[in-house]
């Protein structure tokens, strides 16, 4: 977060004490409220979100430690940082001031580099919280996701395996065949999933390597049409592949094959027999919009508004019952956005479904 985007509440019931703070600190770019009393700092920290508050002790009514204590006391406002600017060194004040939740304190007079040095560290240390509970929530949607979505194709597996063990000898080759290729599309599933929740998870964690060069786009969408022609084969579907032989983008090779593959696959699962997929690139300014279009049976606009959340529960199914879980277009996101780029969705209910993204253009 930038430095114009932080928000510090400065509690003073003396003007000119609240001048002198607002000049030292607005030089260093911060976003500045102001309150002259508790009840007043109270009332503007449950109206806005503040990432600091310099809060004096000695004022008439509600003093600085019941301030703080009542902001201590709310969830919603338990985590922000409260620093006392005070005349009251004296031990006991300093001590009673930690006892209701204040993170460190500044004595008036105070020195303008020693203030704007504890305000910077203390803003620091407030946004290094945040991307750890971050981190740890992402950490909870993945492995909610990870229990969850994996359960789908391995009961696939297991009730083919079940049925066949059960079954064998009754079966005929026709019916052993149909569910060998069940079977088969379920396992192919299960890896598909994996893939993405390990791609997923790399790319949270700041492992996965982002080596971005020159990519030429054709040969890349000839790789991805190849690569899922048996499916294709079985619906009988038409591919189109349209982009110019200096079709260039300046992307990670293994990021940009991953969105293609995870779009591709959707768009196979939703597209109905004898269908069409196109794959397109089209340059627009700095940027080359990439789209993977089908004509299935399409997105409802319930479904639509959730696509890209890890956490949500709808499941996709496709136009012969394939399962789609979600994960692959969470992925495809995550990648564009390591780019700089955007990804959206445009979808007509048993028409057809768009899925445009941008990445750098060479």
């Amino acid at each position: 977060m930038e430095r114009s985007e932080l928000k510090i509440l400065i509690v003073d019931d003396i003007p000119e004490n609240l001048q002198v703070v607002a000049s030292t600190l607005e030089p260093e770019g911060y976003q500045l409220r102001f309150a002259e009393d508790g009840e007043s700092a109270l009332e503007a920290v449950a109206g806005e979100a503040i990432d600091l508050i310099l809060l004096d002790i000695m004022m008439p009514g509600m003093d600085g430690f019941e301030v703080c204590a009542r902001l201590k006391s709310n969830p919603e406002t338990h985590e922000v940082p409260i620093i006392f600017i005070t005349a009251k060194a004296d031990n006991e004040s300093i001590v009673k001031g930690f006892r209701a939740g204040g993170v460190d304190y500044v004595t008036k007079p105070f020195q303008v580099e020693e203030l704007r040095a504890r305000v910077g560290t203390h803003l620091k240390l407030r946004q290094r919280e945040i991307e750890l509970e971050q981190l740890n929530q992402a950490k909870d949607r993945f492995m909610s996701v990870l229990s969850h979505d994996l359960k789908i194709p391995m009961r696939g597996i297991n009730g083919f395996l079940g049925v066949m063990q059960e079954q064998f000898e009754q079966m005929s080759i026709a019916e052993l065949r149909e569910n060998l290729r069940l079977l088969s599309q379920a396992a192919d599933n299960f890896t598909s999933m994996v893939q993405n929740l390990l791609g997923y998870s790399s790319i949270q964690s700041g492992l996965a390597a982002f080596r971005p060069d020159e990519l030429e786009l054709a040969p890349i969408f000839e790789d991805i049409a190849r690569m899922f022609s048996v499916d294709g084969e079985r619906k009988g579907i038409v591919w189109t592949l349209d982009a110019e032989e200096d079709s260039r983008v300046f992307a990670d090779l293994e990021m940009t094959q991953s969105i293609l593959r995870n779009l591709v696959s959707n768009a196979v699962k939703y597209c109905d027999a004898e269908g069409a997929i196109r794959i397109s690139a089209r340059p627009d300014d700095t940027e080359m919009v990439i789209i993977v279009e089908d004509d299935g049976c399409g997105i409802s606009e319930e479904n639509l508004a959730t696509l890209f959340n890890l956490d949500r529960d709808v499941k996709e199914i496709g136009a012969r019952g394939e399962i789609t879980s979600g994960m692959g277009l969470v992925l495809a996101k995550e990648c564009v956005e390591r780019h700089g780029g955007r990804i959206w969705v445009e979808s007509d209910f048993d028409k057809g479904t768009r899925v445009s993204f941008t990445l750098p253009s060479m």
